[in-house]
């Protein structure tokens, strides 16, 4: 169940990009002396022959990673049976939904014992919560492998993807989290029912005005949480124990796969195009059996991307009030005026950017749809964005 607080052209956004989202049957493929390639910022799994194994394929909607070309001379081999997940990622929502989305595989009883390979195909740091989140599925961290390079093992077992991101989830991609939940619990009496997740203490992507509205929800009964203050297993064992998840639209929201099914999720809207993470947020909610509601409370000056350099602020708009009315969260005339000094901070942080950035003139976004046409030959999502981001820092 959905419901919308918004004009009718987010409506209309929304319910075309989340009608097609469907669930998805999965399968684990067996690949003898199979190959994880990692070569030129691409990754992917090759049986024997070099024959690119579809399975491994990695999608994002429409996008679709780069195969990359492997020749079988100077591979290594490593003499084990492993499970191949996915890539190394640093931005934890992302390696959530787009990687840790094959680990279904490690719940069955005949993989408990195998190593999970990871190809770290950006060439980053390994960032700490992918090893968090691996073992709280029961693998230790000895059995957890990140490669750098092309490597040939034993056996190597392929999970296909069981969430993308725009189209489909499934019912295995929901049963990891009930995993983790259930051997993470440390007692249900302190837990809340109500959860309002902040940005508060995010930084510079904090979503200026949102601790006003908080605070309506704090006099409501909701306990609020900084993620960026807990340590992953807490949040997992927080959340897991809640009926109702608010917060502003982004990663923090995703934490409402370890929510018991039956919930619901309260997403803030804080940015004015109608393009955000509905449609991703949907596809988890659905992942677990939850309510959706979605609310704009953007009163920024000019529109903005759901991901935005630009700051960006919310407050107590029509679609908020009309919200908090139908499901009895009290607030007074004192929550309908902004802060003061939020106004001051966005205008100030506003004006830094315009001194920043090239205005969007009609020249500058002529060039900018040649860019993004130019960009479509490049192969390989990453390169695309690296290509536009050089062009981009010419014209302005």
């Amino acid at each position: 169940m959905v419901t919308i607080y918004s004009d009718f052209f987010y409506k209309f956004w929304f319910w075309r990009n989340t009608c097609r989202c469907g669930i998805r049957e999965n399968k684990i493929v067996h690949i003898k002396k199979g190959i994880i390639a990692v070569e030129n910022g691409s990754y992917g799994v090759f049986d024997n022959n070099l024959h690119f194994v579809r399975e491994s394929f990695k999608t994002r909607g429409n996008a679709r990673q780069r195969i990359p070309k492997i020749s079988k001379n100077d591979i290594d081999f490593v003499d084990k049976d492993v499970v191949y997940i996915g890539g190394v990622m640093p931005h934890f929502g992302h390696f959530l939904l787009e990687h840790f989305c094959r680990m279904y595989a490690m719940l069955g009883n005949d993989m408990h014992d195998k190593y999970v390979v990871f190809a770290n195909y950006k060439g980053v740091a390994v960032p700490q919560f992918m090893y968090n989140m691996v073992e709280m599925v029961g693998v230790p961290r000895e059995h957890i492998i990140i490669i750098d390079k092309t490597t040939r093992f034993r056996n190597v077992y392929v999970p296909t993807q069981s969430f993308d991101m725009f189209r489909y989830t499934s019912p295995e991609y929901g049963k990891v989290f009930d995993y983790i939940v259930k051997n993470i619990d440390n007692g249900v009496g302190r837990y809340s029912k109500k959860l309002y997740i902040s940005r508060a203490k995010m930084g510079t992507r904090r979503t200026l005005g949102e601790e006003k509205i908080q605070n309506i929800f704090k006099r409501n009964g909701f306990k609020i949480i900084y993620p960026e203050t807990m340590s992953l297993r807490d949040q997992a064992a927080v959340v897991g124990h809640c009926n109702i998840l608010a917060g502003c639209a982004g990663t923090g929201l995703h934490l409402a796969l370890f929510m018991p099914r039956g919930g619901t999720v309260i997403q803030i809207k804080r940015n004015r195009k109608n393009k955000d993470s509905a449609g991703t947020q949907t596809l988890i909610n659905k992942t677990r059996g939850l309510r959706g509601v979605f609310v704009s409370a953007s009163v920024e000056k000019n529109k903005t991307a759901h991901y935005s350099d630009v700051p960006q602020i919310i407050g107590m708009t029509k679609y908020m009030r009309k919200f908090m009315d139908d499901f009895g969260i009290k607030y007074n005339d004192d929550d309908m005026d902004m802060n003061r000094s939020d106004l001051d901070e966005y205008n100030r942080l506003y004006e830094i950017y315009n001194d920043t950035h090239t205005a969007e003139t009609c020249i500058y976004k002529i060039l900018n749809v040649f860019i993004k046409l130019s960009a479509c030959v490049i192969p390989g999502r990453d390169n695309r964005k690296k290509y536009r981001a050089f062009l981009r820092s010419k014209i302005r």
